[in-house]
């Protein structure tokens, strides 16, 4: 099967029917998304066709999406330095008492402004590209490059239609790491991972992953109804 096999509509809409219902991008992400699962429940995607993509695959590895991303990081802006600036003012009493306070009041600012860089806040990244697989989800952009297989990943959640966050502990240095993607693939990355190493995720196992009626939304559009959840 081809990933574009799986957004055909099952059928026309009468001529003199009611028109169909509205299809949009995020529609057709999510029909697909749906597919993928109902493949993987079936026969492991094995009569799928790999989603061309630039990206070195492991052995035995599908691609099965690419596309756009938005990376956010949870993280703090700087590391708590700041610089001083010490001054030598010549002048009356009054001049040099006024340029020394002035001085201390920019230093006093510099602190706290470094004081609230250590605050963890979402930071967002570079745009960039992204492939999906049924092992990883792997991101580049210009100034980085990192895949985030299932496997490795500690949580995993849907924060939006179209964003997926993800907690992880980085190999390098061993820390707490959290990153949201925002991108059309946010629904297939969370059922992929979900499905792979998650199973018991309270999102999964509700079906809250799809958004409520999306099944007759799918035929009331001329799609295949969807049996995922």
């Amino acid at each position: 099967m081809s990933p574009s096999d799986a957004l055909e509509p099952v059928g026309e809409q009468p001529a003199d029917g009611p028109p169909a219902a509205e299809w949009t991008q995020y529609d057709s992400h999510l029909h697909y998304a749906c597919a993928v699962v109902q493949g993987l429940r079936r026969n492991g995607l094995s009569d799928w066709r790999p989603v061309p993509t630039l990206v070195r695959t492991d052995p035995g590895e599908l691609p099965v999406a690419d596309g756009q991303a938005t990376p956010m990081y949870f993280q703090a802006a700087g590391d708590g330095s700041y610089s001083t600036s010490g001054m030598f003012a010549f002048g009356s009493v009054g001049f040099v008492a006024g340029a020394l306070a002035v001085n201390a009041i920019a230093n006093n600012a510099a602190k706290r402004r470094a004081q609230a860089d250590l605050q963890r806040r979402w930071m967002p990244g570079p745009p960039g590209a992204l492939m999906v697989s049924t092992t990883r989800v792997m991101f580049w952009s210009h100034t980085e490059q990192y895949s985030l297989y299932w496997s490795g990943l500690d949580m995993i959640d849907l924060t939006g239609p179209d964003t997926v966050v993800f907690r992880y502990r980085g190999n390098s240095t061993g820390a707490d790491t959290i990153v949201q993607f925002q991108t059309m693939s946010a629904v297939l990355i969370f059922a992929l991972a979900a499905h792979d190493s998650f199973p018991n995720h309270p999102r999964w196992l509700s079906g809250g992953w799809l958004p409520i009626g999306f099944e007759d939304h799918c035929e009331a559009a001329g799609y295949s109804r969807p049996e995922v959840r």
